[in-house]
């Protein structure tokens, strides 16, 4: 399995930390378009972008899981890897634990498949219906010179696979509070897809399969503070995907701003 999570709350610890000394310069009264030259915007998209091919490969990895035909999703990468099947709830879970005198973690990974007579232990990709995800990190990591505080989950659901079209829904939250010497930054991000159209042979065969419909919800709040200042932002992007690309338009105070996306044959 993949610890995804994790690369996330990275990723956002990090973008936090570049946003220090950054201000919202939205000041309209009114919902307007805000200037394309603002950094806030640039900071926006990039990471819309980013969370959006995340999510692509995600897909890909999530459809890839039907490849185990008749044999067990999952093993062990590691002696303190704990892997389980339960047979009334039909998840697959992996379990990994750590505990030292300045930190610790808990990562859970859980994955479920189904076919046309409901519970199925192992997948299989003449009969799989259905594959459910779930996750959830926790990591406290305090010392005398850093201090990092997240947890993160992510619960994907799957469904059509023996159709031309497959759907995808998920939703996923993580949050994080870092402090480094002088500085100190936090996020707290939230995501959702709703009915996430794929061409089932492009997600199961394409290295890069591209939804052909449906809508990703981004929020993201992030501080910062340092010896350049302090400062907080807050922005949400709607990305609405169609078989040529997609449409984004990213809301922050009182500015949105718009972009278009073209795959690329």
């Amino acid at each position: 399995m993949r610890f995804k999570l994790f690369g996330l709350l990275v990723f956002m610890l990090a973008l936090s930390v570049a946003y220090l000394g950054c201000s919202d310069n939205a000041t309209e009264p009114e919902l307007t378009e805000g200037d394309y030259n603002d950094p806030n915007y640039e900071t926006a998209r990039a990471t819309a972008d980013s969370i959006v091919v995340a999510f692509f490969q995600e897909a890909d990895e999530a459809s890839g899981f039907i490849g185990f035909d008749g044999s067990a999703p999952m093993s062990p990468a590691a002696e303190s890897l704990l892997i389980t099947f339960d047979e009334l709830t039909c998840w697959w879970h992996i379990y990994l634990g750590a505990d030292t005198t300045n930190a610790s973690m808990i990562f859970v990974d859980s994955i479920k498949f189904q076919d046309a007579e409901g519970c199925q232990m192992f997948p299989d990709s003449l009969t799989t219906t259905s594959i459910e995800y779930r996750a959830y990190l926790d990591i406290d990591l305090i010392s005398d010179s850093l201090t990092i505080v997240a947890n993160a989950n992510e619960n994907l659901l799957l469904e059509g696979i023996q159709e031309d079209t497959c759907v995808i829904n998920a939703t996923a939250a993580s949050n994080a509070e870092l402090a480094l010497g002088l500085y100190e930054a936090a996020y707290d991000y939230s995501g959702a897809l709703d009915d996430i159209k794929f061409l089932t042979l492009e997600l199961m065969y394409e290295e890069e399969p591209r939804p052909v419909a449906g809508t990703m919800i981004l929020n993201l709040i992030i501080y910062g503070a340092g010896q350049q200042g302090s400062g907080s932002w807050n922005w949400s992007v709607i990305i609405t995907f169609n078989e040529g690309g997609y449409h984004a338009r990213a809301e922050s105070g009182e500015n949105y701003w718009e972009w278009d996306f073209t795959y690329v044959a």
